[in-house]
This record gives structure tokens, C-alpha cells and sequence, in this order.
């Protein structure tokens, strides 16, 4: 064995420590290398360049900013019944009418009565019906207050006009009262005018503010979520047959479907109670019941009939009043093209004039309103012939 020095020991030992720091100092930057993240690649609308976003998906803002979350009627629609409790309620309703019928099959082989399994099979159909029901129902509601968020946004845009008017005329105003053209009592009466729009302003924006809140809550949003909504309606008359839509409500609507349903349950349970092994007081129990469903059943088929009609006229009245306040508002820009005319060559008083811009302000407000009234009592109309706006959910087959 080769004899080492205290000299040579040192040397090894300073070679080694040397060969291990730069060991470290490798392993270090390797281990830098790794924790750093891999270059991302950003995309074309992050980075400042536009583009088209599909629709319901948040529109991209700038740094520090909410997302704006784009929506048509239908997106809504399918948001709210993910998150509709109804829904869930009325899903665990069938889910346990499900298994009610399965225990029923299961009592077939143990010899319990066949009526046992005809009331749950009619069990789990009126469970079916009223989850479809239910996804009508959300659907509707949805509809509804997707009309109101963009009502209320064409109203605060009417209002914001009126108030821009009322500002620039209380400013001609100001500047006649200041050059002794006209008398205090016109300029303190411009200023009623303002504080008026100011105020009605204000009660749009809030009435505004309070439609999207709601429409939020029923799409499980949050409440500081922006939203946009991408889908318009413009008034189209809707021609209707009305026999037609009579024969096609008493085909189609659920209540009155249900309503027949529980005829044809009864007269099986009839039919199951006619035997010489089952007590007569359950035949006769069993006729009553035929008799009492017959009775819904007819009265939820006048029902439907009256329901049908009341609608149509609803729809027929906001038709015409739409076709009214269309032409009201041309009246209304007419009478304040003619008032300015007649202010401005100092042939009226400026009560005047302010009174015929209150009136176009009123007039566009009942247009549009007049519009929207329409559009929701179509969809109340359609409603009520049986026109589901919602295909066939997986526990309605």
C-alpha cells in the first residue's frame, strides 16, 4: 500500500474540496433552471390584439379588471338549470320513485298486488312530468328576466338622453335668466325640469341595477359579476290561428296530460280491483277515484281552453299597444320640433317647451315599454299552448 505524507493528505483533501464545491454550485444552477417557469405563450387577445370571443365566455379586460360575461338567451338558460334547486329537488323526486318502482317489480315475485306496481309506475311518470315541468318553468323565468335586464337598459338610455336635453336646455336657460331675457320664475321652472331628470336617472340606473341582480341569482352568478347580454328582440308580430292553438294546447299541455294520466291509472286500478279475490270495497274505492280524476281532468281541460284564450287577448292588446306608442312617439317629436321652433322666434313660453320634451321623454318610455310588454306576453302566450322551449331532459324519457 502506497504510504501518504501529512503534505499529500492535505492536497487530496483540498482537490476533493474543490471538486465538491463546484459539484454544489452546478447542482444549484441546475436546480434554478428547473424552477424556472417555461416561456408562455400568450394569446392574441391577452396581449392587446382583438378578437372574436364565442359568446358566453368571459370577455378578456385589462389587468385589475372583472371579466364581463357574455351571454345569449339560450347560455342563460342552460347556466340556470345547473344550478337551479328546483331542479335538483324535483331530479332526487324521480331518483326515489325510481327506486320505489324497482321495489314494486321486486314485490311482483314476492306476490304483492299488480296495483302495487301500477301506482308506482304512475308515481315515477308524475315525478318525470313535474321535472320537466320545473325546467319550464326556470327556463321561463330565465326568459323573463333576460327581457328585463334589456328593457331596463333601453330605458336608462332614454332617460340619459332626456337628461342631456334637460341639461343643455337648462344651460340656454341659465345664460337668457343671466342676460335679463327671461324672467326667474322660467329659470327656476328649467331647474325643476333638470332635478326632474336627474332624478328619474337615477331610478333607471337602480332600476337597472336591481333587474341584473336578479338575473344573476337565478344563473347562480355572482353579485359583482359584469355581465353582457348578447341577444336582441325587436318587435315581431307573432300570427296566430287560434283553433290551432287551441287543439294544440289540449294535445300538448302538461297539466292537462297529468290530468289524463291519472284517468288512465284510475281505470287500471279499476280494471285490477274487478276480480272475485279483492274486497268490493276496493272496487268501490277504485270507481270513486276513476270518477274524481274524470272530474279533474275535464275541469283542467277548461281551464286550459280559458287559459289559451286570456292570452290571446293579452298578446292581441300588446300588439296594438305597441302599434300605438309608435305612433304617439312621432306625434310627441312632431310637437317638440314644433315647440322649439315657436320658443326659439319667442312665440311661446318656455313651459312650453319643457312640457313637450317631458311628453317625447314619456313617449319613447311607453314604446319601449310597449315592446317588451309584448314580447312577454308572447312568450306567456306560447307558454300556454304547450310550446316547451327546452328539449327533453334525461329524466323526462
Amino acid at each position: 500500500m502506497r504510504q501518504c505524507n501529512g503534505r499529500s493528505i492535505r492536497s487530496w483533501i483540498s482537490q476533493r474540496g474543490h471538486k465538491l464545491m463546484v459539484g454544489l454550485i452546478g447542482l444549484a444552477a441546475l436546480t434554478a433552471m428547473i424552477a424556472t417557469p417555461a416561456l408562455v405563450v400568450t394569446p392574441a387577445w391577452a396581449a392587446g390584439e382583438e378578437g372574436n370571443l364565442p359568446a358566453g365566455n368571459p370577455a378578456p379586460q385589462g389587468s385589475g379588471e372583472s371579466q364581463a360575461l357574455v351571454l345569449t338567451l339560450q347560455q342563460a338558460i342552460a347556466r340556470a338549470l345547473e344550478v337551479a334547486p328546483e331542479l335538483r329537488l324535483a331530479a332526487l323526486d324521480v331518483a326515489e320513485k325510481e327506486i320505489a318502482l324497482k321495489e314494486a317489480e321486486i314485490g311482483q315475485l314476492e306476490g304483492r298486488p299488480a296495483s302495487e306496481l301500477a301506482a308506482a309506475q304512475f308515481e315515477l311518470e308524475k315525478a318525470k312530468q313535474a321535472m320537466a315541468d320545473a325546467r319550464e318553468s326556470v327556463a321561463l323565468s330565465v326568459e323573463q328576466q333576460y327581457y328585463q335586464v334589456l328593457r331596463s337598459t333601453e330605458l336608462l338610455d332614454i332617460q340619459r338622453q332626456s337628461l342631456e336635453r334637460a341639461e343643455k336646455q337648462f344651460k340656454v336657460t341659465e345664460a337668457r335668466y343671466q342676460a335679463g331675457l327671461i324672467s326667474r320664475q322660467d329659470y327656476l321652472t328649467a331647474q325643476d325640469q333638470l332635478v326632474e331628470q336627474q332624478h328619474s336617472f337615477h331610478q333607471a340606473q337602480a332600476s337597472l341595477d336591481l333587474a341584473k341582480l336578479q338575473f344573476k341569482f337565478l344563473l347562480g352568478l355572482p353579485q359583482d359579476q359584469e355581465i353582457i347580454l348578447q341577444d336582441r328582440f325587436p318587435f315581431a308580430p307573432l300570427e296566430v290561428d287560434l283553433a290551432q292553438s287551441l287543439n294544440q294546447a289540449l294535445a300538448r299541455r302538461s297539466d292537462l296530460l297529468a290530468a289524463r294520466r291519472a284517468v288512465a291509472n284510475a281505470e287500471k286500478q279499476v280494471a285490477l280491483s274487478d276480480n272475485d279475490y279483492t274486497p268490493p270495497v276496493e272496487l268501490r274505492k277504485a270507481k270513486m277515484a276513476l270518477e274524481r280524476a274524470q272530474i279533474a281532468a275535464a275541469q283542467a281541460e277548461i281551464r286550459v281552453i280559458l287559459d289559451v284564450r286570456q292570452k290571446y287577448l293579452a298578446l292581441e292588446q300588446a300588439k296594438t299597444a305597441v302599434e300605438d306608442s309608435v305612433r304617439a312617439r312621432e306625434r310627441a317629436r312632431d310637437a317638440l320640433r314644433i315647440a322649439e321652433a315657436r320658443y326659439n322666434n319667442g312665440l311661446s313660453p318656455l313651459l312650453e317647451l319643457l312640457n313637450a320634451q317631458t311628453a317625447l321623454a314619456q313617449a319613447e318610455l311607453d314604446a319601449v315599454g310597449a315592446v317588451w310588454d309584448y314580447n312577454l306576453a308572447k312568450a306567456a302566450f306560447l307558454q300556454a299552448i304547450g310550446e316547451r322551449l327546452l328539449p327533453e331532459g334525461p329524466h323526462e324519457r
